[in-house]
């Protein structure tokens, strides 16, 4: 739409900068309106795919042991919170695998990176020990075993409050839990082997055990869709099978890919498997408490109406590479220290080591997901191989047969309904590793049935301006459909959008991209466009609300979506990297390093409070703001007025923080759609 040419300087929208939460009718009203928009713009089946990690989910302090958890009521609440004010209906959280060796990728002996993580394991610090305390789990443990995990973490706060300060409350404390220890030193391993013992006390005589133990035997024998039996058998044998000091085994060289070292080394195989044979069935039962907690958080995701995405990495941790060594090249990495698989022999040889522990891999998070995220997704039609003793890189092209793998994988595990938009490939990469706008690379992406992962953090403006990195410049200038692309503002390494507002470089860059998406430059007709896009300054009080308000706007031109919560909420914070080993070894500014910092509990009340005081933008706001900019406003009025009306309403001058308080406020029952702007704007509202 071309409109006509106009100065905005003098004209811009002083609408009111308050808020109110929605009440759970209110709601049900909203998402009506969400399904009503997505339904004007054809992007029904779309995802809108909410990020964020798991360990940083805030816990009542009453059961807090200093780590999130998948099950917990605050895990549900921030479902119900994202569907509504992201207008999600799908989530990620960041790999969910054990933490465990790396000790050649730092000095401590341990790098805590989530994307280090296994990609073949749940790590211990999912599980949930109130869970194991509950009649569901057969009461395996006591409640006042779990309690006694969260005096643990809270000795913790307070010998580490007198050495950084009262931050320490916001970190995610891994060392009560994992110790940064290996796998077989983890200090909650003492508490999960008193519930084994507990769970396999014939006497216990809790009924809820009797189909565990079924469930159990069934799941440690398992060999299909994924040989969990002997995946896990091997990943618990590793801490007794490394040397030291460089933790390497060097048994299984060969093993899974020369028959005849295979017959040799079997009978050894077979008496390591006897000789730990306690060991492995612990790892196992603490596989299957993982395996367990995540079906339960699957659910409870499902039941609030949000599919629950795996993030899948693109590497191995360092036991999987030393248990599963003819899978890898030799020497090579795939970046970041990920040991690099074969990806020719995943692609051409369904017999090889590579191939099968590929096929694992998929199939482990597809076993447990709804859909999956790939981290560096590209990778998988054209490889990178770094040999750094070599200093030389090598580029593969594997075409869409790995890719194609996948989707097969996916149709045999999820069947004929399973919609392979749920498989989403990160594709954020540089021009000679993955060119987006090549037209080999274009090619690839139009053939596979999955959906490519693209962020507009580093999307500019040039002279001409076209622009790159933009929405506009995806789907205009590349050819990029609707069902090719999700789009988000940024990747879990990449700067926030609150970052990027405060970044002077970054924030013009984007601003003359988003000129052109909304049509907003000099020759759509529009004087000073800039204007609805960004504050006088970046110290205007409405700066970082109109930036952001027209940056997620940005994200509601396209059908597939991702939004960082911390991009949501506005805040500095982002997901990247841990500090690793203890805070008593680390300064106040080490420990504030992302992974560390988890959010705040009253983050809910906190987000509206920053609406009220008119701080940061919304996704409604946004929706409006993208129908005033491509014609939707003129095209479907009675759309934009209902859009109007719940945008008013979220902004209107009141002290309702919370679904709660809204639920019991005076005004809880109001449709908000039966009253006018003036009605809305002139509301006595009050908790």
């Amino acid at each position: 739409m071309r409109i006509q040419s106009i100065s905005i300087a003098n004209s811009l929208n002083h609408a009111p900068r308050f808020g109110n939460a929605y009440s759970t009718k209110q709601e049900t009203a909203f998402q009506k309106l969400q399904d009503d928009i997505k339904k004007d713009q054809g992007y029904q089946g779309g995802y809108t795919l909410s990020k964020f990690y798991a360990p940083a989910l805030p816990t009542d302090k009453e059961h807090d042991t200093g780590i999130g958890k998948l099950t917990s009521k605050e895990a549900r609440e921030y479902y119900k919170f994202t569907k509504v004010y992201a207008g999600a209906n799908a989530n990620k959280f960041s790999p969910i695998g054990q933490m465990t060796d790396k000790s050649e990728f730092s000095g401590e002996g341990h790098y805590a990176g989530a994307y280090n993580r296994s990609s073949l394991s749940i790590g211990e610090d999912n599980i949930n020990l109130f869970d194991l305390a509950s009649e569901k789990y057969g009461n395996i443990i006591s409640e006042e075993d779990a309690y006694k995990v969260v005096n643990q973490h809270n000795d913790l706060l307070r010998r580490m409050a007198d050495k950084i300060g009262t931050i320490v409350h916001k970190l995610i404390d891994f060392e009560t839990t994992l110790g940064w220890a290996n796998q077989e030193n983890y200090p909650v391993n003492s508490v999960l082997q008193k519930a084994f013992d507990n769970f396999k006390n014939d006497e216990n005589p809790n009924p809820e055990l009797v189909e565990l133990r079924k469930e159990f035997e069934q799941f440690k024998n398992q060999k299909e869709p994924v040989d969990y039996d002997d995946i896990y058998t091997r990943l618990a044998l590793f801490p007794y099978l490394k040397n030291w000091p460089h933790s390497e085994v060097n048994f299984f060289v060969g093993f899974d890919s020369d028959p005849k070292i295979r017959a040799e080394k079997m009978p050894q195989y077979e008496t390591y498997k006897e000789q730990y044979k306690d060991e492995i069935e612990f790892y196992k039962f603490k596989q299957f408490l993982g395996h367990k907690t995540i079906q339960d958080a699957k659910k409870i995701a499902n039941e609030e109406g949000i599919e629950f995405f795996g993030d899948c990495p693109i590497g191995f941790s360092w036991p999987e590479r030393q248990m599963f060594p003819d899978a890898f090249i030799p020497g090579a990495e795939v970046g970041w220290g990920h040991p690099a698989l074969k990806y020719y022999d995943i692609a051409n040889n369904e017999n090889s080591a590579a191939h099968k522990l590929f096929r694992a891999k998929v199939a482990h998070h597809l076993n447990i997901f709804d859909g999956i995220r790939f981290d560096v997704g590209w990778q998988y039609m054209n490889p990178k191989i770094e040999y750094r003793s070599q200093h030389r890189v090598e580029h593969q092209d594997m075409g869409n047969k790995i890719t194609d793998l996948i989707e097969t994988i996916a149709w045999e595990i999820k069947g004929d309904n399973f919609d392979k938009k749920k498989l989403v490939y990160e594709a954020d990469a540089e021009y000679d590793d993955f060119g987006i706008q090549k037209g080999e690379n274009i090619q690839k992406v139009q053939r596979m049935k999955g959906l490519i992962v693209l962020s507009t953090e580093e999307e500019n403006n040039d002279n001409a301006n076209i622009g790159y990195g933009n929405a506009a410049y995806y789907k205009e200038n590349l050819g990029y459909l609707d069902d090719n692309i999700m789009l988000g503002m940024a990747t879990h390494d990449k700067d926030g959008t609150y970052a990027c507002a405060f970044n002077q470089g970054k924030m013009e860059e984007q601003t003359g991209a988003l000129m052109r998406v909304f049509k907003l430059r000099n020759e759509d007709g529009v004087q000073d466009g800039w204007r609805l896009l960004k504050g006088e300054n970046t110290n205007s009080p409405d700066h970082l609300r109109k930036y952001m308000t027209a940056r997620l706007a940005e994200l509601t031109t396209v059908k597939n979506k991702f939004i960082q919560l911390y991009d949501l909420l506005g805040i500095k914070d982002k997901i990247d990297y841990h500090t690793g080993g203890d805070i008593e070894k680390h300064g106040r500014e080490n420990v504030l390093k992302d992974y560390k910092t988890r959010l705040d509990e009253d983050y809910i009340s906190q987000y509206h409070k920053r609406i009220q005081n008119g701080e940061i933008g919304t996704m409604i706001g946004a929706q409006k703001f993208r129908m005033e900019h491509d014609g939707t406003k003129e095209r479907n009025p009675d759309l934009y007025e209902r859009v109007q009306k719940f945008d008013a309403y979220l902004r209107h001058p009141g002290k309702i923080y919370t679904r709660e308080q809204a639920d019991n406020s005076k005004n809880g029952d109001i449709d908000i759609e039966s009253l006018s702007l003036d009605e809305i704007n002139n509301l006595d509202i009050s908790a």
